[in-house]
């Protein structure tokens, strides 16, 4: 027995040139340059003796899936040094049948080594199919919606895992499967495999979730402008007339509450609101016009008219009596400057004949302290 045929023989060069080594190494471990060999001489014969051309290329594709399985383990070192192997085996299975296209059979291959890949990206125990690992990780779902009934804002969804992840996302990604994906492997670094769930993802994450939903209300930007309006109408003075509401700063009510049905408030005190929530007057119009605050003597969602008042163009608000809660004070008739001016001169003289000075009362009751009354023995006698 020669040197080279000792069982002590590493094994030798194959004929691509390949330098072959013992089935295992010396931790225990098989080779992969020996499992490439032995995939390649599996599937040779039958790729070469296939019956039809279909046949030939669904086994290159399996012989091309199971070498990417042996690639898909190995560090990124080992595979550098086995990469050659594995494309020059692909290529001479490709060539044993006129059939098969080495383009695909290496397509194959790259496929299977990625989605290997992605599942050792997975903790242990974990499913590697992502509606699996979602249905086994996902504990809490906390839906928010605003409380906004004219927007189309989205509601959105934080989905709480077990493993302590919390994934806020849109309605729109979370009942489109490949959206929700994206979003769960790029927050993970985890990537499962993409796969059906036995229905349609839309119905079956929506039944998935149901159990597991609570719903967190959220102050919307036009619920909030809203809610100012209806507090700046409460606390209002209310007049019978349009130009005294301008003059003194109010609302205009169209009779005298509670039998009024309209109240109209002047632009400026909505400007104050809409700048202090920073919203534009349109959504503001549409959020009153949804909730039914809106005067039926506009047509559809129109909520602001121009107006004559005091001889000049005002933008004024035109709301629902029934909707708003009634002002605060209502005044018929207000005082017009001079009036108010006579009244506090009136208040002012009353308050001076009523005032209890105590010098006065001395000078009325008491008499000059210097003056002899005749019963003292004063000067006079």
């Amino acid at each position: 027995m020669s040197a080279d045929d000792t069982p002590n023989d590493p094994g030798g060069i194959d004929e691509d040139g390949i330098e072959l080594k013992d089935d295992a190494d010396s931790d225990g471990e098989t080779d992969p340059t020996i499992e490439l060999s032995q995939v390649f001489s599996e599937y040779e014969g039958e790729i070469r003796d296939a019956e039809h051309g279909g046949q030939a290329m669904q086994l290159a594709l399996n012989a091309a899936a199971d070498m990417a399985e042996v690639v898909a383990g190995l560090s990124d070192a080992e595979t550098d040094q086995v990469q050659p192997m594995a494309d020059a085996f692909l290529t001479d299975l490709a060539d044993e049948h006129d059939s098969v296209r080495v383009g695909q059979v290496r397509t194959e291959f790259s496929n299977v080594i990625e989605k290997e890949e992605r599942r050792q990206t997975l903790d242990a125990g974990d499913p590697d199919v992502f509606p699996a690992l979602i249905e086994y990780r996902l504990e809490e779902v906390v839906k928010t919606v605003t409380t906004d009934q004219s927007s189309d804002e989205e509601a959105t969804y934080t989905l709480k895992f077990d493993d302590g992840l919390e994934l806020t996302v849109a309605r729109g990604v979370l009942f489109d499967q490949q959206k929700l994906w994206e979003r769960y492997t790029t927050a993970t670094g985890k990537y499962p495999e993409m796969a059906d769930p036995g229905q349609a993802w839309p119905e079956w994450v929506g039944q998935l979730i149901e159990p597991l939903e609570i719903e967190n209300p959220e102050t919307g930007q036009r619920t909030a402008a809203v809610n100012a309006l209806w507090n700046t109408v409460k606390t209002a003075t209310a007049y019978a007339d349009a130009g005294d509401a301008v003059d003194f700063g109010g609302v205009w009510v169209d009779d005298e509450p509670p039998e009024y049905d309209e109240i109209w408030v002047m632009r400026e005190d909505v400007a104050a609101i809409t700048n202090r929530h920073e919203i534009e007057d349109r959504p503001l119009q549409l959020e009153i016009a949804a909730r039914g605050g809106d005067s039926d003597g506009l047509p559809g969602d129109q909520v602001s008219r121009q107006h004559t008042v005091n001889g000049q163009m005002q933008t004024v608000w035109r709301l629902d009596a029934e909707f708003w809660p009634e002002p605060d004070e209502y005044i018929e008739e207000p005082e017009d400057a001079i009036d108010r001016v006579e009244r506090d001169l009136d208040a002012a003289d009353h308050d001076d004949e009523d005032d209890d000075d105590p010098i006065g009362r001395m000078g009325e009751y008491g008499g000059d302290p210097d003056e002899d009354d005749g019963e003292n023995g004063g000067d006079g006698q």
